[in-house]
């Protein structure tokens, strides 16, 4: 979260650089569905489900 005044451009845009490099080192969702999911993820998803 960052507070930053309608006047103060510049740490707004490094705001949005900020939470922009945070993300993309995030990378993909590991629960989502399709070609995006990891492996490990999709063996531990099966092994929840199964009785």
């Amino acid at each position: 979260m960052f507070e930053i005044a309608a006047s103060d451009a510049p740490k707004w845009v490094a705001a949005v650089k900020e939470m922009t490099q945070r993300v993309e080192t995030l990378g993909p969702n590991p629960l989502r569905r399709g070609k995006h999911l990891h492996p490990d993820a999709v063996e531990q998803l099966e092994n929840m489900v199964q009785p």
